[in-house]
């Protein structure tokens, strides 16, 4: 069945059966920019990990979304940018283009790193409402 993500159903139920406090939200922001990015790191998170579509860029696109530009600059001069990265179907999956060459497009257009991944990550949309 195409489109059927079975890895992501399987991280899915491991998370329920095993870690179910992973899957509800610590902190919820109605916007990038109301996140405290030094408060975090004051806490003593280590890195920030950013969805692209819909967090920040229109999907599949490879502009920063200008109101969250600020948010994003914000934290890779707090956490330093090689602790600010992206993890995105449309850019790091190895599923999209060979070599990852959405990634590294990516990445000189945005100036962040994205990670790459060999299979789709599952999205838990429920859990992620910004408001």
């Amino acid at each position: 069945m195409k489109g059927l993500n079975l890895h992501g159903v399987s991280s899915f139920v491991h998370a329920v059966t095993r870690s179910p406090k992973l899957l509800i939200p610590h902190l919820s922001v109605k916007d990038l920019n109301d996140i405290p990015f030094a408060e975090l790191h004051a806490m003593g998170f280590k890195g920030v990990v950013f969805d692209k579509d819909n967090t920040l860029t229109v999907p599949y696109a490879r502009r920063i979304v200008p109101h969250v530009s600020d948010a994003l600059r914000d934290s890779q001069r707090i956490f330093g940018s090689d602790r600010v990265v992206i993890f995105s179907n449309s850019a790091g999956s190895s599923d999209d283009l060979p070599d990852f060459a959405e990634a590294a497009i990516v990445e000189t257009e945005l100036k962040v790193n994205v990670l790459r991944h060999g299979v789709k990550v599952v999205v838990f949309r429920s859990s992620m409402a910004y408001g």
